[in-house]
């Protein structure tokens, strides 16, 4: 089956699709991205996705195009590219906005392309038995450091470091040691009927599903801290797991500590 995608706006096939030598992405990692999980006919957190990606162009000085700034106009878009893609059912989209071309590091033009392509959504293993903590990675916090960018250099070691020591996932730590996140999901523990999750402080992704499981939980009236732990602190905890925009998956064991492995309440709270 032919693969399409859409390039501002226009639906075309992937072979008819290119961008030149000097594309800002390309040079300078001048891009910001969403993954988006399409179930039920509909994609998922959409108003939280447009809100992460204004926020990381405002911070990189971006203007973004009219189809951003109602999610209805790009779920209509997403809706239209499944369908020429044959696509109909669960679906991964990735949307990738990148400044136009100018410039060396200073920009000449603050407008943007975007893309959006579409595949399948692939299904979580139940969950995730053989987790360490990266010895290769340390991140930091700084105005980036929340944002869904193309530059994504410390994930990419820490993924050679997980598939040599095959591991289902690792718990990547700040410059202080303290826990961040994991290497392509945010972290989240329960000790008693309180619940943690890092803060951004440690140089963690600002996650969708993060922010929508932060949401459910005040409204929940359950207790939740956005903290600067150690690793002791989290191995002590009841309950630990990793969420991104694709779902929610447990973490039942870390270097020997066992951990439960139902999600009870939280399961209901997927994409």
């Amino acid at each position: 089956m032919e693969q399409y995608l859409n390039y501002n706006g226009r639906v075309m096939s992937y072979d008819k699709f290119s961008i030149p030598a000097s594309n800002r992405s390309f040079r300078y990692g001048d891009a910001l991205f969403e993954t988006i999980a399409y179930r039920e006919n509909r994609a998922c957190l959409l108003g939280l996705h447009l809100k992460r990606l204004q926020k990381g162009a405002d911070i990189l000085g971006m203007l973004l195009p009219d189809i951003f700034l109602r999610s209805d106009i790009l779920e209509t878009a997403i809706e239209e590219l499944l369908h020429s893609s044959g696509i109909r059912k669960e679906a991964r989209v990735r949307l990738q906005v990148w400044r136009k071309d100018g410039g060396l590091y200073t920009p000449q033009n603050d407008t943007v392309d975007f893309l959006l392509e579409a595949g399948p959504l692939n299904p979580y293993r139940a969950a995730k038995s053989k987790v360490t903590f990266s010895e290769e990675v340390r991140l930091a916090e700084g105005p980036c450091s929340s944002l869904k960018t193309s530059n994504a250099l410390p994930y990419i070691i820490a993924g050679r470091e997980r598939a040599i020591k095959e591991m289902d996932d690792l718990i990547l730590l700040d410059n202080y040691g303290h826990v961040s996140e994991c290497c392509a999901a945010n972290l989240f523990w329960r000790y008693d009927d309180c619940f943690f999750t890092p803060s951004l402080d440690t140089g963690c992704i600002a996650g969708v599903m993060r922010e929508h499981i932060l949401q459910q939980l005040v409204a929940s009236g359950l207790s939740i801290k956005e903290v600067k732990a150690s690793p002791e602190e989290l191995l002590k905890a009841h309950q630990v797991f990793s969420t991104n925009t694709l779902g929610i998956q447990p973490i039942t064991h870390i270097d020997g500590y066992n951990f439960e492995d139902h999600l009870g309440l939280i399961q209901q709270w997927g994409p």
